[in-house]
């Protein structure tokens, strides 16, 4: 997934990646619709945040086990992205 198509998630509560609040991570997250135009995943979004922003990786965890157990998401399955 291109970083252009998944930074646009982002701007649901930030300007970019690098201003993203954890406050703001399962906001971002819980917008993705599994029918979007991009092909986007929660699971690939939360991956991607998590890559570029390391410091919110706990927060992330805590979203997809707490809120989308069943995306089966794991921060074993973080790997960088472009």
């Amino acid at each position: 997934m291109k970083n252009v198509v998944l930074e646009n998630y982002i701007k649901v509560s930030a300007n970019s990646i690098g201003e993203l609040r954890r406050v703001d991570v399962y906001r971002v997250i819980n917008s993705i619709h599994p029918d979007n135009i991009d092909g986007v995943t929660r699971g690939a979004l939360a991956t991607w945040i998590a890559t570029h922003r390391p410091d919110l990786a706990d927060e992330i965890k805590d979203v997809m086990q707490d809120e989308f157990p069943d995306e089966g998401w794991t921060p074993a399955s973080m790997e960088p992205t472009n």
